[in-house]
């Protein structure tokens, strides 16, 4: 196994090598954001909640550097386990009109699906619409049939296309396979050779299809296009709607027969000229051959994938805070710990914009008093500039400190500034050095100023507020903790020298460890509890009828059930005779696609009941023949699965009969058919509770998982808290 890899489950590649005559395992800097398969939660690439509970949690931030600073948040500011370090790493959506991502062209002796003597392309997709033919790569400069296409139709049906310069019609068109919508998939591509059966294509490791062509196609050098195209050489351009993760080409046959599809992210090869979408939070070529890509709006980087991981952890993963764009943001008593003179200095942080903000300019950090400025720190959408402005007798540097780059919405980015003791001040994009000058002169250092989070404090008014969420701000003050390009942290900061500020990161007592669904706000006086709990852990508990939490899931990759699904939870009921109690409520606003868990008033006998609407306002209720008594003792399990339409409902890994109407008195259905797509796209999408009628009692192990029936007969029902 000498030069094999695998990687620790902090993403840090392995590698074996031979040393003292031993074989030894000796982990690198470099991520490969992937784990041992033995770590992965079973299945966990279908969870799209997991709502778990620390009791220790307070969602205030607190100063984790030796000057333990106090923190004082404003408006409605919540902490989150939404983070840029998630071990099943991120995904890419292309979610609308124009959304693309420009390769740019290779140059020189570097081609791109036009060596003859082999290469491979290869992906996972899951598209989530099928209304139009999407494009997924483009790569010609000419609307003919030339260059290389690669679409799905409204079947599901993937085709790859190539031609040489005459245009009379493609010399390769060859199927790839149809996948479902909605789903994952692994696609890939190989030519190897010029002989008979060159092309082969693959859908999931298995064989699809072959062609044979000897020639050689045009455009081998032109920019290409992911998830869409450059309608200029495309009349009919029309772009991918879905996910993407771990597109690579290499320029090899990197399978020659059928294969078990990757069951971890792809790594680079030697013979690798691009790897896009590799987990990491924000948008990069890993194999850095091509250059840097131009990436259109509407392209997001978003935690969902094809892998399963490893269980989320506050210490291991960290999180954000959410600022809304209107009224939050965190401030920090005036400090020397932040001024900086003419001394050296770092400020970082994460961040991952949902809007812009509207007059231009995105605060991440500012030091002032309202009138008197010392720094800011800040992104200016309205001409794509990454700022540090330092102000000298308060006048502002609007240039020093001020380099040209695109934050896009909905993509983490980190961003960086310092000086060293040269005076260099240098800005950072997510590791890559955007600009040196030389900066000596002394930043003032106001008496009263405040250091503010998300915010500019305007002679005493705040505006300029940031919308979205920042992770691990770190500052720095005597040391420039990057002098040249690096690559991103791939682990929540840690406090180095001279830290004088490290914040923002998740201290809920509630959080989806899923981060799917990252945004909470918890009502009145649910809490935790550790001494009323279905195994070990900690539960949920509610004492009152308005104690609930909403989860916000309009800033989610996925809030609809389009197809298999499991709800599932643990419950301990703390009284019988509830007018209705709901445990999970799926809400999208109005009636159509909603789903709920819910015990029935005593016009339905206090039974456990399960609801689904079905469009147009018409609910379907469904009973088994147990009512709130029965859950008083100890803890339930109660699971309802969907598979290919076939709705069941388990409890304690039984399966029960259901009934309709009101208080039936017979169960005689094992199961009832109901393929509505279930929509929870709503500021309240996923509500544990609701206002007047939460279950009065304790819930545990609430989970939701997407495309995925876990459970279609009889089972032995969990005995452990859930991970992922």
């Amino acid at each position: 196994m000498l030069g094999a890899q695998t990687a620790d489950k902090d993403g840090h590649r392995l590698t074996y090598v031979a040393a003292n005559n031993a074989i030894e395992l000796v982990p690198t800097t470099d991520p490969v954001f992937s784990i041992p398969d033995s770590s992965f939660v079973t299945d966990s690439r279908y969870t799209n909640f997991l709502l778990q509970a620390d009791p220790a949690g307070t969602d205030n931030q607190v100063d984790a550097s030796t000057g333990a600073h106090t923190i004082t948040e404003y408006g409605g500011v919540t902490s989150t386990a939404f983070s840029p370090y998630h071990s099943g790493g991120y995904s890419v959506e292309f979610n609308a009109t124009d959304a693309s991502i420009t390769v740019p062209a290779a140059t020189g002796s570097e081609y791109r699906l036009g060596p003859d003597t082999g290469w491979t392309l290869e992906f996972w997709v899951n598209s989530i619409d099928f209304s139009q033919t999407q494009i997924i790569y483009l790569q010609r400069n000419a609307v003919a049939a030339q260059g290389t296409i690669l679409n799905i139709s409204t079947s599901g049906l993937i085709t790859f296309y190539q031609g040489d310069a005459d245009t009379g019609g493609w010399e390769v068109q060859i199927s790839c396979g149809t996948i479902a919508i909605n789903t994952w998939n692994h696609v890939a591509i190989v030519r190897n050779g010029s002989g008979s059966n060159n092309f082969t294509t693959y859908l999931n490791g298995t064989q699809q299809n072959q062609a044979t062509w000897s020639g050689s196609s045009v455009n081998k050098q032109v920019a290409g296009y992911i998830g869409g195209g450059n309608s200029s050489y495309n009349s009919d351009n029309r772009e991918f709607v879905g996910f993407l993760r771990d597109f690579r080409y290499s320029e090899e046959a990197v399978y020659t027969s059928d294969f078990t599809a990757p069951t971890e992210p792809l790594t680079v090869l030697a013979t690798t000229k691009l790897l896009y979408f590799n987990g990491e939070p924000y948008i990069a070529d890993k194999a850095s051959v091509y250059g840097a890509p131009t990436v259109t709006t509407n392209v997001s980087t978003v935690r969902v994938g094809p892998y399963n991981y490893y269980p989320y952890t506050k210490a291991e993963h960290g999180g954000s805070v959410f600022i809304d764009g209107t009224d939050d943001y965190l401030s920090v008593a005036h400090s020397t710990d932040h001024t900086f003179g003419s001394g050296l200095f770092t400020l970082e942080a994460w961040v991952y914009m949902t809007a812009y903000e509207s007059t231009g300019f995105d605060t991440i950090l500012m030091k002032s008093d309202g009138v008197a400025l010392d720094w800011q720190f800040d992104y200016k959408n309205s001409a794509n500039q990454l700022r540090f402005i330092p102000y000298v007798s308060g006048t502002p540097d609007t240039s020093s400190g001020v380099a040209t780059a695109t934050l896009g919405l909905n993509q983490w980015h980190h961003v960086a500034a310092s000086r060293d003791g040269s005076n260099n001040l240098r800005i950072f994009h997510n590791g890559t050095l955007l600009k040196t000058a030389t900066y000596s002169s002394t930043i003032d250092s106001d008496g009263s100023a405040t250091l503010d989070i998300g915010t500019r404090d305007n002679n005493g008014t705040h505006d300029r507020f940031f919308e979205g969420f920042i992770a691990d701000v770190r500052v720095v003050k005597g040391a420039a903790v990057y002098t040249s390009a690096f690559t991103p942290p791939t682990a929540p900061l840690t406090e180095v020298t001279n830290t004088t500020l490290l914040t923002c990161t998740n201290k809920n007592k509630f959080y989806d460890a899923s981060i799917s669904n990252p945004v909470l706000t918890a009502y009145n006086n649910i809490t935790t509890s550790t001494s009323e709990v279905a195994y070990t852990g900690t539960s949920l508990y509610a004492a009152g009828r308005s104690d609930y939490i909403a989860f916000n899931t309009t800033l989610s990759a996925i809030n609809t059930l389009p197809g298999d699904f499991t709800i599932e939870l643990e419950c301990k009921l703390t009284s019988s005779t509830m007018a209705y109690a709901f445990l999970v409520n799926l809400y999208d606003g109005g009636t159509a696609g909603n789903a709920r868990i819910r015990f029935g008033d005593s016009g339905y006998g206090y039974h456990l009941q399960f609801v689904i609407n079905n469009g147009g306002g018409t609910s379907s209720v469904y009973s088994v023949n147990l009512v709130q008594s029965d859950f008083t003792t100890d803890f339930r399990h109660i699971a309802w699965t969907r598979e290919s339409g076939v709705n069941r409902i388990f409890v304690d890994g039984t399966q029960y009969n259901v009934a309709t109407g009101a208080n039936p008195s017979t169960f005689s259905s094992a199961s009832w058919s109901d393929s509505t797509t279930i929509d929870f796209n709503h500021s309240q999408g996923i509500r544990i509770g609701v206002a007047s009628y939460a279950a009065l009692g304790y819930l545990q192990n609430i989970r939701i998982t997407n495309g995925l029936a876990r459970y279609t007969a009889a089972f032995t029902p969990p005995t452990a808290e859930f991970t992922g």
